[in-house]
């Protein structure tokens, strides 16, 4: 019994102990900003096949293996950079995987995978 209170008093144990719960408090915190998943509604028209645009022209939309035909179409493009699982989801129903997004108003590009 007096090892375990021993054990218990030990101050490396106790810092041991506080670093890895401030260690885990850092990655939980940097992990909830960087899944910012963006929802943006955007009327859309075909530029060819797996390449869209906004009809303003501002936002361009790189897609893989989508053939739907869109002009004037609305759409809900679900976007996290960096992230896995970015879409592009028409009126119809459709869903296209997103690969890139070029946004000219922002001057940047956004990256999936």
């Amino acid at each position: 019994m007096s090892a375990f209170l021993e054990s218990a008093a030990d101050p490396r144990r106790w810092q041991v102990r506080m670093f890895i719960y401030a260690l885990t408090a850092i990655v939980a915190s940097s992990a909830a900003g960087v899944g910012a998943v963006e929802r943006i509604p955007v009327n859309i028209k075909s530029v060819e096949r797996n390449h869209y645009q906004t009809i303003e022209e501002s936002m361009h939309i790189h897609t893989r293996y989508c053939d739907e035909i869109a002009y004037a179409d609305s759409a809900l493009l679900v976007f996290e950079p960096y992230g896995l699982e970015n879409k592009l989801v028409f009126r119809s129903g459709v869903t296209c995987e997103v690969t890139q997004v070029y946004d000219r108003d922002a001057y940047y590009t956004r990256t999936g995978r």
